[in-house]
């Protein structure tokens, strides 16, 4: 069974919860999603199964869409509502022309520093854990990508915001560097993935519709449709599902399909990343 399912995560449970109700819905055991989502967050969350799980990494990369809301006056250990809360202060009044001109103050690449509580890894450790623990870590920033941030709504006490980023942006990061840019403390109060890739929430089926088996997949052509798809004969297509990349003459990560539209390896220069077949 390989199935691609868009499933719009509620809060209140983690993604590995989500694995779990696949595998005990669908009676599978290779399951896996595609990034994260903290139980705090919801949205679209991506899970794989079968033979799909090999393009996760791959869908995972994809441009990400969120929306989220800062609340002001407080700054919180681990940037959202989970807390606990360290500090608060009065809250700043600011104008939309000021947010405006901050916000676009974070277009385009920017360092950031993955917060402590993060299920990044250093070391083979989640940092959660070394937080946890109560364990110092260095933590290095890294580089990100952020191509588009709208003002959606701002009142004095909370600011919600549209954000579509690459891949690796922590938004709990980012809210709170927005917030201290106004003159502000400020947490992440709320948190939704919208979109990775061209794959949206809207499409997604609830953690409902797969408990109850009455839900959609999709296959991975249409999972991998932002990347460039290369369509071989029968000839070419052979050869590639031996290993032999002789006849790929393309530049970049690019998806080898057939004349069926079914993936066969995805692809970056002449090299396979990925067998599919």
């Amino acid at each position: 069974m390989d199935k691609i399912l868009l499933i719009d995560k509620p809060v209140g449970i983690g993604s590995t919860d989500v694995v779990r109700i696949v595998k005990r819905s669908l009676g599978i055991k290779k399951v896996g999603h595609c990034g994260t989502l903290d139980p705090l967050a919801e949205g679209l969350l991506i899970v794989v199964t079968g033979k799909a799980c090999k393009i996760a990494r791959f869908i995972e990369d994809g441009i990400k869409e969120y929306i989220a809301t800062i609340t002001f006056g407080k700054s919180s250990l681990t940037l959202d509502a989970e807390g606990p809360f360290s500090d608060e202060q009065e809250v700043k009044k600011v104008s939309t022309e000021a947010i405006d001109k901050v916000l676009d103050s974070f277009v385009g690449n920017i360092s950031q520093t993955p917060p402590i509580y993060s299920a990044l890894k250093v070391d083979g450790k989640r940092l959660y854990e070394y937080a946890r623990e109560n364990k110092e870590v260095e933590i290095k920033s890294r580089e990100v990508e952020i191509y588009e941030l709208e003002l959606i709504n701002y009142d004095i006490n909370t600011l919600t915001f549209r954000c579509v980023c690459s891949k690796g942006t922590y938004i709990r990061t980012l809210a709170q560097d927005i917030a201290s840019k106004l003159g502000n403390l400020g947490y992440v109060s709320y948190l939704k993935r919208t979109a990775i890739a061209e794959l949206r929430v809207k499409d997604a089926n609830s953690i409902e519709d797969i408990k109850n088996g009455n839900f959609q997949s999709i296959n991975m052509y249409e999972a991998l449709k932002n990347y460039k798809m290369i369509e071989v004969n029968d000839d070419v297509a052979e050869q590639v599902k031996q290993g032999k990349t002789e006849s790929l003459k393309y530049k970049g990560q690019y998806v080898i399909v057939d004349k069926y539209k079914s993936v066969i390896a995805m692809c970056e220069n002449n090299k396979i990343l990925r067998g599919l077949f």
